[in-house]
């Protein structure tokens, strides 16, 4: 009887062991099957971008190349009521943000915020502020009448924002949809639809002869990012409706250009036309020191 006891202990042992060894392989694999989940998050498919100007900001990437600290505002230059969120919240975008994404609609605007977050002093920022928050969604007053701040976290480190006369904007970008703007390697691009350069009036006078210049685009994309000399390059794809516009669009773009005595480049290819313009460094320092 004891050696059977034995036998019974030992299979116990060897079982229980098994069963540890499993368990371990289950929760390393169903960690390993989250942080996928947490990465794959797209942050576009959760965003109304038809119509809308969409801008990416990846933070983080500008950090590690040392490009965000030439555009960070000197502490004394600094929008009191940003530093006065900042006092309250702890959160500071130099760095707790890593990555923005925005789509900017003609009566709203959205963005998914990806960073570090304090949501309990964020939902007691709200509240302090006049707002208020309900099941994790928290709305408070804009800088202007009628537009409102709301906001909720989408994960722990991805918050839904948005600016808008509903109260509920934010809840909208809970859900995701089938994503019409493809993502873009660099680390910052803006792509604008045609209906905003409809507008011309209403754009900064430095960009208005560009505006003018892509007029009858559908949609125009600008990057800027690394190039393979080591410094950087802004790249614009401009889709036409058909080969002539594209070729009409490329050809003032060589004409501003020209006028200008900048070494940006235009190709036509089809209906897209696609541009290039090296930018050194220390032109990107001088540029950031006089913002």
């Amino acid at each position: 009887m004891e050696k059977i006891a034995g036998v019974r202990t030992r299979l116990s042992l060897r079982r229980l062991g098994t069963y540890s060894i499993l368990s371990i392989g289950l929760l390393a694999l169903a960690a390993g099957l989250w942080k996928a989940h947490e990465s794959s998050f797209d942050s576009l498919a959760h965003l109304p971008t038809a119509g809308a100007t969409v801008v990416r900001i990846d933070v983080a990437t500008l950090r590690r190349a040392g490009i965000l600290k030439l555009f960070a505002a000197k502490p004394e230059s600094e929008e009191p009521d940003y530093l006065s969120f900042v006092q309250s919240t702890g959160f500071d975008y130099q760095k707790d943000l890593d990555q923005i994404t925005a789509a900017f609609a003609p009566n709203a605007t959205y963005f998914i915020v990806n960073g570090r977050f304090d949501w309990a002093r964020l939902e007691s920022y709200a509240r302090t502020s006049g707002g208020g928050c309900y099941e994790r969604l928290c709305r408070l007053q804009g800088s202007k009448p009628g537009r409102r701040i709301s906001f909720l976290p989408l994960q722990p480190n991805i918050m839904a924002l948005a600016v808008s006369n509903d109260d509920l904007a934010a809840t909208t970008l809970r859900d995701a949809h089938p994503n019409t703007t493809p993502a873009l390697k660099d680390p910052v691009w803006i792509s604008i639809p045609a209906s905003a350069f409809d507008r011309v009036s209403g754009i900064a006078p430095g960009l208005r002869l560009f505006a003018s210049s892509v007029i009858g685009a559908d949609r125009v994309t600008l990057t800027l990012g690394p190039n393979p000399s080591g410094d950087y390059a802004a790249k614009l794809e401009a889709l036409c409706p058909t080969p002539k516009s594209a070729q009409t669009i490329a050809a003032q773009l060589t004409q501003i250009g020209a006028a200008l005595k900048s070494t940006a480049t235009f190709q036509q290819s089809s209906q897209k036309v696609f541009g290039y313009l090296p930018i050194r460094k220390q032109d990107l320092e001088s540029l950031a020191g006089g913002i």
